[in-house]
């Protein structure tokens, strides 16, 4: 059994307000943004499921924000999973990004901020799970965001393929559902093993409230082009070695995670449309790059085009 709700019960002028009051009910408290909010069309559809929630969610370009704000208003520490059946879908969290084509698979925590942006005419189902779902693995799934499971190999391909059908699956007659469910949770274990193989020691409280913190004075002191590993090191009260060890498990070193979140508020701010008037230059400045080459560079680096290349190519899927 299903329930569908479409933008198109609604006019063209409460299309996207009614889109957006919508997800945050289904989901976690959101922010949407989209430039032709008249045209705007989506679509999400609601499984009945019992250990899970389960949508399918289709319809316009158009970009969602889980916010500190939001955050604050709507805790929430369910962990999700989208896998793309149609268009593309890139997910920020973590300093991560991660771009989904169809048959992709990607984790993120919705008790941290994250970002994302789907292409026009996009198509992806949902999972929702409690935490404690995987209750043993708490330290993977840190590991596992802003990383993909690919479709098209290995032991990802069956287990992706199965995942797609379980919308089709819940709705068979006959079809023993707690038993689907059971499948499809030991699966998604399955595919963050896979996404998150290399994830060592847990940490200690100690270590990851002293890394939280290191992350809250980075976002503090973005904006400041001096700021860097040594000086973060210094607020903390520590050797600049031992904030490495203290980074040891995030992928990457400190230097590294500042310029990534330094790229990241100036990837979010060339997609604001309340920063049109802005130049690529101005933003950079404002996170903390002093030169407007380097920034270009360091940013396609990142994200695989010029900061004026992706601007305007968001502004075309919209």
């Amino acid at each position: 059994m299903h329930v569908a709700y479409s933008t198109k019960s609604v006019g063209n002028a409460q299309a996207f307000e009614y889109w957006t009051d919508l997800i945050c009910d289904v989901y976690v408290g959101l922010d949407c943004d989209c430039s032709e909010r008249s045209r705007f069309e989506a679509e999400i559809v609601r499984f009945d499921t019992s250990q899970f929630r389960l949508s399918e969610i289709s319809g316009s370009a158009h970009r969602a924000v889980r916010s500190s704000k939001r955050l604050a208003r709507s805790p929430n520490d369910d962990v999700l999973a989208n896998l793309q059946i149609g268009g593309r879908t890139s997910i920020f969290q973590s300093g991560r990004r991660v771009e989904l084509c169809r048959g992709d698979l990607a984790f993120y925590d919705a008790s941290l901020e994250y970002e994302i942006v789907a292409e026009s005419n996009f198509r992806t189902l949902v999972f929702q799970l409690p935490r404690r779902t995987f209750s043993e693995r708490y330290s993977e799934i840190g590991s596992a965001v802003g990383h993909k499971l690919d479709g098209a190999f290995g032991l990802a391909r069956p287990i992706l393929r199965f995942l797609s059908e379980v919308p089709n699956a819940s709705e068979e007659a006959g079809v023993n559902r707690a038993i689907l469910e059971q499948y499809s949770v030991d699966l998604l274990r399955t595919a963050m093993s896979l996404v998150a193989p290399g994830r060592k020691r847990p940490t200690s409280a100690q270590t990851e409230a002293c890394l939280l913190r290191a992350k809250h004075i980075v976002e503090e002191q973005l904006s400041d082009p001096e700021f860097n590993r040594e000086q973060l090191a210094l607020l903390l009260g520590i050797s600049v070695r031992g904030l490495s060890r203290l980074f040891s498990d995030e992928k990457v070193g400190p230097s590294d995670y500042i310029r990534l979140r330094r790229l990241e508020y100036c990837r979010r701010a060339l997609l604001d449309p309340n920063s049109t008037t802005r130049t690529i230059t101005e933003i950079a400045f404002c996170y903390g790059f002093n030169d407007s080459a380097h920034f270009s560079s360091v940013f396609r680096g990142a994200y695989g085009q010029s900061p004026r290349d992706y601007r305007m190519a968001f502004e075309r899927c919209r």
